[in-house]
């Protein structure tokens, strides 16, 4: 039963790391406008940490979110 439960919750944990991927913005989308590079890497299948990038009219908005807990390390 255990076994079987593990085997559901990795498949759900996996459909969701697609989801995931498809909402994040492609790094050649952020590097038309801005001079930088994406580091991102989970640290099992899925993270909890995102960023958004959305274009209205001639200003572009990025937004960097950490929703896993309390943030650890001072934030610049």
């Amino acid at each position: 039963m255990i076994e079987k439960k593990n085997i559901d919750i990795t498949a759900s944990i996996t459909y969701f790391l697609r989801i995931q991927q498809a909402i994040l913005p492609k790094q050649a989308d952020l590097e038309k406008y801005f001079d930088c590079f994406v580091f991102y890497r989970p640290k099992d299948i899925v993270s909890g940490d995102f960023y958004w990038f959305a274009e209205k009219g001639d200003t572009q908005i990025i937004a960097v979110a950490d929703c896993t807990g309390p943030l650890s390390y001072p934030f610049i």
